[in-house]
């Protein structure tokens, strides 16, 4: 049963690296990003499990940047975060890509 629930949290470690990258370029694209937007854009994060989500924004590449209401059902228009890279983040995402409007 332990190597199962390793297996998860591994599985969950990978999933959340992945996230974050989406979110890292929805950020560059966008200006922000919110959980929201990383659902839409990677519908993997929601086989993540939700205590481990809540670890997508907390790097040293992302800043808050205020609330917004939510968007997806479950939340029922609460509140959610928004984030913004930092000026770090944002420059080596200037160096790796360029620039486009995600759709």
């Amino acid at each position: 049963m332990e190597a199962q629930s390793t297996l998860f949290t591994e599985q969950d470690r990978l999933r959340l690296l992945e996230a974050r990258k989406v979110a890292m370029r929805i950020a560059f694209e966008e200006g922000s990003v919110s959980a929201d937007l990383v659902r839409e854009k990677f519908p993997l994060v929601e086989s993540i499990h939700r205590n481990a989500i809540g670890a997508l924004f907390k790097t040293k590449d992302f800043i808050w940047n205020g609330v917004k209401k939510s968007r997806t059902p479950s939340r029922k228009g609460g509140l959610i975060s928004v984030y913004r890279l930092t000026e770090e983040a944002e420059r080596h995402m200037e160096s790796q890509y360029e620039r486009r409007k995600l759709s």
